[in-house]
């Protein structure tokens, strides 16, 4: 009898340890979140941010796993999505793929993310992730990941559109007077804030000047004001309190010019603008308006590119793509004004690039595209 009883509570205790055994374990910058929560907390911005999480398979088998997304709460007008190998539509919930993990081994960052997307906008979301066993879903894990986007400080615009830490373009024929481009200011906070501005040249067209203007407007050498300008609570500078001067002189090229508007008595709180400044020879008269520039699919996955495309002309105009130094990656001529190619990016490693179409070596018009693999 004792025989029989002891078999009983062995099967028992050894069903219990089974039902009970978590193989996997999850990891957010080395510490374990496993069954826990992660809190992420940012100024709100148009890009997207992303959180890795490593998930750990401590059993002695290779698991295959899946990933659930949960939103408890969400904030209006954002978009979330999660990365299992490849990136899926904000709409997914559940992983239509599967990944192996190998018996003891860990996933590394570009396995499994998560990107949260907020578009400017604010307020706290809540996603829980469940990420299971697909042989086994009882085996599952799960992470709750807190976001909480707040309003920046100041916030910047050009012609009543928010380019808050965003990037704008001007294009002009060349010519001997200067181009104003104006930058409106706004303070966002129930004080008054003193806010000074610091210039950043990435590229510049020889023989051209530029600078600006805080109140007063200051020599082109000048790369931060020497004074600030006090931007009253809730209030916004108006034409005349900021702006920028670019002078030809009669050049043409390509400028890029960074510039960082911050609290003078907090340069932490601060934000920024980057202006593309395109100066064309007089009479090609081509914009970015003027030019159609599709890229499918994107994010990319396979080896082909494909660009859907519709110019005025196809004079002297190329397809370039450059990765996010700058350099020139693929050159592909443009010998119709419309069209559909596909472009080989098979050599190009997961990450983003910018696909460009160029016209007498000026851009006309720029994309941003991201390869996964």
């Amino acid at each position: 009898m004792k025989i029989i009883r002891f078999v009983f509570l062995l099967v028992l205790w050894l069903a219990t340890a089974t039902l009970s055994a978590q193989n996997l374990k999850l990891f957010h910058n080395d510490v374990e979140v496993s069954n826990g929560e992660i809190n992420i907390a940012e100024l709100t911005s148009d890009g997207e941010v992303k959180v890795i999480i490593n998930i750990q398979n401590t059993s002695s088998d290779a698991i295959d796993i899946k990933v659930k997304k949960n939103v408890r709460e969400d904030i209006e007008g954002a978009e979330n999505t999660f990365c299992l190998g490849s990136c899926f539509d904000p709409s997914v919930t559940e992983s239509p793929v599967s990944h192996t993990i190998g018996a003891g081994e860990t996933t590394d960052s570009d396995d499994f993310y998560i990107l949260f997307l907020p578009h400017g906008n604010v307020g706290h979301a809540m996603i829980m992730y469940s990420i299971f066993n697909v042989a086994d879903p009882e085996d599952n894990v799960t992470v709750t990941v807190n976001f909480t986007f707040t309003a920046l400080s100041l916030s910047l615009f050009h012609n009543d559109e928010d380019v808050s830490n965003g990037e704008f373009s001007v294009s002009e024929e060349t010519t001997e007077d200067q181009i104003k481009v104006v930058i409106n200011i706004r303070n966002n906070t129930d004080e008054a804030i003193d806010i000074k501005v610091k210039k950043n040249v990435r590229q510049e067209i020889e023989g051209a000047e530029n600078t600006f203007c805080l109140g007063s407007c200051f020599d082109p050498s000048v790369t931060e004001s020497p004074v600030a300008l006090t931007i009253g609570a809730g209030e916004t500078t108006n034409d005349n309190d900021f702006y920028v001067l670019f002078l030809p002189h009669g050049n043409v090229g390509e400028a890029m010019i960074v510039y960082d508007v911050f609290n003078a008595n907090n340069p932490e709180d601060r934000v920024n603008v980057t202006v593309h400044f395109t100066i064309t020879p007089t009479g090609i008269g081509l914009t970015e308006n003027d030019v159609v520039l599709n890229l499918y699919p994107n994010p990319a996955s396979g080896n082909s590119l494909t660009v859907e495309y519709s110019l005025p002309n196809a004079d002297n105009t190329e397809l370039v793509i450059y990765n996010m130094l700058g350099e020139r990656l693929i050159v592909q001529p443009v010998l119709q004004p419309t069209g559909i190619v596909g472009v080989d990016i098979s050599n190009l490693t997961k990450g983003i690039y910018i696909a460009s179409f160029e016209q007498f070596g000026l851009k006309l018009v720029t994309r941003k595209y991201i390869i996964l693999r």
